[in-house]
């Protein structure tokens, strides 16, 4: 959804021109297996960053249901269409709350296979109006069926000559090839055992790493660390135009290290990981309603080991905590506009959010 924003922070969402034919058939070896698909994404607007939560449920491997909350807005979706091929599939939304504030727009998800794991939603584009958007996943979740989950393991040949042919080669290239196939651990950390050279010890905490992704490498550690003394500001625009009041800097500690409970520890090579932040804010204007706005940070964390895999960073963001209104309408549940005279945050929340690994080798 693109927003456009107005004197009082009614959100638009301009509609656009797409039509879709239904939903075709899935290949033989399903896009989304049955179960549930949840996505927390970033929209990287030109005009603002926003976040939406994503749903998407599949039963007999084809996807029925959608949802698209945008919490920010106080508006959801639903699938109204879609249209599916070989890796992607294309929805078309349908607003069901909000509809005063938000058009819908379309969302194309690629969707990539791997071996021995469920198929994932790799990429997220929004279309809007014809402009393609793109977009970061900061958090995904996937809760398959049991019988989805025996499906996996057909598919990905753990139970085929091709996985036992690679296993009982007892080689270092014969648990590389199984773990790219099961993804088990027992296999890497045979590979492991068998690795003679720095160079393929080196390759395999390199695989391990790729096929674990950044969030369940390393932990991200977040400590506030002190707030500045309250001060006046003046139409910072994070909330709302035309308003004044008092703001108080944060400054949050964050210090990122390795998991404890990978199968082997890393030793050889050095990283770089993207994470943003979050920063979820619970705004009162007035007393009518709580609206709540998101902050995003970026920073990219060094990670080698000369330092042991560790490196901090010290997170500061100036917040808007209580002021005064001028000019500002908004509309309640039932659709009543009503003016809104001064604002207050409640409360406050950081989440740090990895999104990339680049693997630095020497």
């Amino acid at each position: 959804m693109r927003l456009n924003i107005t004197a009082f922070i009614i959100n638009m969402i301009i509609l656009p021109s797409y039509a879709f034919s239904e939903q075709h058939e899935f290949p033989q070896k399903p896009l989304l297996y049955s179960g549930e698909y949840f996505y927390k994404i970033v929209i990287l607007d030109s005009d603002e960053k926003y976040p939406v939560d994503i749903t998407l449920k599949s039963l007999d491997e084809k996807i029925v249901e959608a949802h698209f909350n945008y919490y920010t807005y106080s508006c959801e979706a639903v699938s109204e269409s879609l249209s599916v091929g070989q890796n992607f599939i294309l929805i078309q939304e349908k607003v069901t709350k909000g509809k005063e504030r938000c058009f819908p727009s379309s969302y194309n998800f690629t969707i990539s296979q791997f071996s021995g794991s469920p198929s994932q939603v790799t990429k997220i584009v929004n279309i809007t109006d014809g402009t393609v958007i793109n977009t970061d996943i900061i958090e995904s979740k996937i809760q398959l069926t049991e019988k989805a989950k025996e499906r996996v393991k057909y598919f990905a040949g753990i139970n085929s000559d091709k996985y036992h042919n690679n296993l009982n080669k007892g080689t270092f290239v014969g648990y590389i090839s199984a773990y790219n196939i099961s993804g088990f651990k027992k296999d890497i950390q045979s590979a492991n055992r068998l690795a003679k050279t720095k160079k393929q010890k080196a390759k395999i905490e390199e695989l391990l790493v790729q096929k674990l992704g950044p969030e369940n490498v390393f932990d991200f550690t977040l400590t506030e660390e002190s707030s500045s003394k309250l001060k006046d500001f003046k139409s910072s625009g994070l909330f709302f135009s035309g308003h004044a009041g008092l703001m108080r800097t944060y400054f949050i500690n964050v210090k990122a290290k390795p998991k404890k409970n990978l199968p082997f520890p890393l030793k050889y090579n050095s990283y770089q990981v993207k994470v943003i932040f979050s920063i979820e804010l619970c705004v009162h204007p007035g007393s009518m309603q709580k609206l709540f706005k998101t902050i995003y940070s970026e920073y990219v964390f060094n990670l080698v080991k000369e330092k042991n895999w560790t490196d901090s960073y010290k997170l500061e963001e100036n917040i808007p905590i209580a002021g005064k209104l001028k000019d500002v309408w908004l509309s309640n549940p039932m659709g009543n506009q009503y003016s809104v005279k001064e604002f207050r945050v409640e409360s406050l929340t950081v989440s740090p959010h990895p999104t990339d690994i680049k693997v630095i080798n020497d």
